[in-house]
């Protein structure tokens, strides 16, 4: 894409500068371009993201592999029997270990028979408790909906004395309210 292209398209060079992509005229930036996407590649630093992203960022994934795999009875190479990189192959003690540790990953085909000998959903081990999350974004929008006044109420109950006025309203604004609409669309 050249620098005309790009100035053609506003909302792609915003983006670029929010996400830390430099246009090509830039250092060592590149063009990577496969069947269906053509993409800026810089090798002068890290984008935005990249810097943001903490390294030691767990998502849970080898926690939640391991305690299955314990409470299975399975040892590493156990569970690494058969879910080798290749059809009929073993998948190391030390490769189970890493995907534990979170250092690497199994490939989509070993991570379902991963969950097949765990006798887990490969959503779970990959995204934890979905159902607990689905609860909690629930009730936060039932704290949401409710008045300003249902709201410091709830938090006193809760907290008790220690919550004073000013501190509700600052730390929990209240949610826009909406006006009600009847079925001919008025208010």
């Amino acid at each position: 894409m050249t620098r005309q292209q790009q100035l053609a398209f506003p909302e792609a060079q915003e983006m670029r500068s929010v996400l830390g992509c430099p246009f090509p005229e830039y250092g060592s930036t590149r063009h990577h371009q496969s069947s269906s996407t053509v993409r800026i590649v810089s090798h002068d630093e890290p984008s935005l993201y990249a810097q943001k992203m903490d390294k030691n960022a767990s998502f849970g994934f080898g926690v939640r592999l391991k305690e299955a795999r314990q409470a299975a009875r399975l040892s590493g190479s156990e569970l690494g029997r058969g879910a080798g990189d290749k059809p009929g192959k073993d998948a190391s003690k030390q490769s189970v270990a890493d995907w534990e540790a979170e250092r690497h990953y199994p490939k989509a085909d070993q991570l379902r028979l991963i969950c097949l000998k765990l006798n887990i959903s490969a959503d779970y081990l990959i995204f934890g408790d979905i159902k607990k999350d689905a609860e909690l974004i629930k009730a936060a929008s039932v704290v949401q909906a409710l008045t300003e006044e249902q709201r410091k109420q709830l938090l006193s109950m809760m907290l008790g004395p220690a919550v004073s006025d000013g501190h509700v309203e600052k730390h929990f604004p209240p949610a826009p309210q909406q006006p009600a609409v009847t079925k001919k669309g008025k208010v």
